[in-house]
């Protein structure tokens, strides 16, 4: 029996030997610019604007991403529970000096694809502020194959929530994270 384990460990070692090794990384990146901007109409409606800059050195043919998310505060309070929305943002504003609710984009509020993420964050006010993480993996990826230009996301607070409830949103600008896990080919 022991030379039975022994012969199995020595075939383990030497498949693994064969096996090539991925090398697993992460990247963490620190926002190149964070604006808000609140609603004339809702003041309770402020949505944070993040865009981050992406190094060059992610070529897709010799990089596979295997996990992206959005990492950053908030908090609710004046409900038991309320969501944020994140979005990829569609029209560039990262360039721009100033940010209008109105005059910077097509849409009120911001121009943003529903399609391309659509992330809907739970947050309970009982957590007080609470590091929220959010899958963005799809938007990197999007990003980095050109499907869609990189803009950065908005966080918008739940239009729902804002009508049916007295809900308050918090969201910190400070600390905001993009963390990307990829292997190298």
């Amino acid at each position: 029996m022991k030379r039975l384990i022994i012969a199995l460990a020595v075939i383990a070692i030497l498949t693994s030997a064969m096996v090539p090794s991925v090398q697993a990384k992460k990247l963490i990146l620190e926002p190149t610019k964070v604006a808000t901007m609140t609603s004339p109409k809702e003041s309770r409606d402020e949505r944070v604007l993040i865009y981050f800059e992406l190094p060059e050195k992610f070529e897709l043919s010799a990089t596979e991403i295997d996990y992206a998310k959005l990492v950053f505060n908030a908090q609710v309070t004046d409900a038991i529970m309320g969501q944020i929305e994140v979005y990829p943002i569609t029209t560039s504003w990262e360039n721009q000096e100033s940010i209008d609710w109105e005059h910077s984009w097509t849409k009120d509020g911001g121009d943003f694809s529903e399609d391309h993420a659509g992330k809907h964050l739970s947050i309970r006010s009982a957590d007080g502020v609470k590091s929220v993480r959010c899958d963005v993996t799809y938007v990197v990826l999007a990003w980095l194959d050109g499907t869609i230009d990189n803009h950065g996301f908005i966080l918008v607070p739940s239009q729902d929530d804002l009508t049916d409830s007295d809900v308050e949103y918090s969201i910190d600008t400070k600390g905001i994270q993009l963390v990307i896990n990829y292997s190298l080919d």
